[in-house]
């Protein structure tokens, strides 16, 4: 019988797994002008900053099992031109299309920016910065953080942070991560922007993350209402209509305006 592994504190003073939340009993919340619902729209700007062997990286975005594309390529140090393609489309059409819904809508959302994105195009950058939109951070390159050393992360965080100043003329207060290592929250706080990320799923409702000082917002990022089951295997039989996918992004905000948390005193 093997001996139970030790037990491992959480590292730079983060807290250990909260299962018990708000417990039955969220902080009541009043949201500007009497809204009853308070909705963070979100849109990744990655596209040119992601995996790619013209910036020397060992694979594409192709071989990795997360990008599923026809006609991709998984070897190593070989270009995948379909795939690139597909990456290709936001910032050339889809994001250009989004923004006009959006403006004439009215609608304010966040934009996750990887910095190298948004130096490969500055039209798309400003045009976000003009309607108004928030400029938020995803890394200077779209890569995992977890495999990397403190100084890699801490180095990838900062140029980041100094892209979006300059591209945009202000700092960027979000982050949301392609996937955060342990340390990622403290770097953020350390970077000296940064109020909030959304590397957290957690919850229905803003979370302080106390632990660390000073304290920090989780805004959490829902995977039910994210894109990924429409994009994962695109042109499919059994993958989502857009009609689908549109109906499944509304429906949890029409059911916690019908299914409130009740009022406390």
């Amino acid at each position: 019988m093997q001996p139970a592994p030790e037990s491992r504190q959480p590292p730079d003073g983060a807290r250990a797994r909260d299962l018990a939340g708000y417990a039955g009993k969220p902080p009541i919340v009043a949201w500007p002008e009497g809204a009853r619902l308070a909705l963070s729209i979100a849109i990744d700007f990655e596209e040119g900053a992601e995996r790619n062997p013209l910036e020397g990286d060992a694979f594409s975005e192709a071989g990795d099992p997360e990008s599923v594309s026809e006609g991709a390529v998984g070897e190593p140090d070989v270009r995948s031109l379909q795939a690139e393609s597909i990456w290709e489309y936001g910032p050339r059409s889809g994001a250009w299309r989004l923004l006009r819904i959006l403006a004439a809508h009215r609608v304010p959302v966040t934009f996750f920016c990887a910095g190298q994105a948004l130096e490969r195009n500055p039209p798309l950058a400003e045009q976000i910065v003009r309607q108004g939109h928030e400029v938020a951070g995803r890394g200077y390159r779209l890569m995992p953080y977890y495999p990397l050393s403190e100084a890699e992360e801490r180095a990838d965080i900062g140029k980041a942070v100094d892209t979006i100043r300059r591209m945009t003329g202000k700092a960027p207060a979000g982050w949301r991560s392609r996937a955060p290592s342990e340390r990622t929250r403290r770097l953020l706080i350390e970077a000296g922007s940064f109020t909030y990320d959304s590397d957290f799923s957690g919850d229905d409702l803003p979370v302080l993350e106390t632990a660390l000082s000073p304290r920090f917002v989780k805004i959490p990022y829902t995977l039910e209402t994210s894109d990924a089951g429409y994009w994962a295997l695109p042109g499919r039989r059994d993958s989502p209509a857009p009609r689908t996918s549109a109906t499944s992004w509304c429906e949890p905000s029409t059911g916690c305006t019908r299914n409130p948390w009740p009022a406390r005193s």
